[in-house]
């Protein structure tokens, strides 16, 4: 089968498949997409680290960079308070 991919491509005329790294998931096969499924293979497990689950040590960095934000913004906040306070007292 020939397709025309390359020329109308999808999501709005932007890409498809093959030109953004991905495989041809041969759409425009015959008995597409029952025969050619699943595309991917869902991985079994990935391995921890010390006994942490990689979506948990996901988690737990997310959380961890939020915090590490707020903390900046607030200590921001708080040197810029004071010195408009000094400023204001010269």
């Amino acid at each position: 089968v020939h397709t025309d991919c390359a020329i109308r491509k999808w999501n709005n005329h932007v890409s498809y498949c093959v030109e953004v790294g991905a495989p041809c998931i041969g759409c425009a096969e015959p008995g597409f997409p029952d025969r050619f499924s699943p595309f991917y293979k869902e991985i079994p497990g990935l391995p921890s680290v010390l006994g942490v689950d990689a979506t948990k040590l996901g988690e737990g960095l997310i959380a961890a960079t939020a915090a590490g934000i707020a903390i900046h913004a607030a200590k921001r906040l708080a040197s810029k308070e004071r010195y408009e306070r000094e400023e204001e007292e010269k």
